[in-house]
């Protein structure tokens, strides 16, 4: 979810309640639950479409951009530091 609302937010888009629960792949209350729980760390905020009260967006707060930020520079320095075998061609393996 918090991936989602990040490359969201880069393209300038909205993001619904509905459709993050849609993009999680996961039952709607677990994706429900899991939203009350990032919106409690404080990473997402809750806006009512004022067009459309039956609709709710949902987005990072600056605190969810730093975090998905953090995990993502980590994961890159984690890959990094892994040294992954170079690709190689079959015709290169058999000679």
């Amino acid at each position: 979810m918090l991936l989602d609302l990040y490359i969201q937010r880069s393209k300038g888009r909205q993001v619904s309640v509905t459709s993050i629960c849609n993009a999680s792949f996961v039952p709607g209350t677990t994706a429900l639950r899991w939203l009350a729980i990032i919106q409690e760390r404080g990473w997402v905020s809750r806006e009512s479409d004022p067009n459309d009260r039956r609709r709710v967006y949902v987005g990072l707060t600056r605190e969810g951009e730093v975090a998905i930020a953090q995990y993502l520079t980590s994961a890159a320095r984690h890959i990094r530091l892994a040294n992954p075998v170079p690709f190689m061609l079959v015709e290169e393996a058999g000679t």
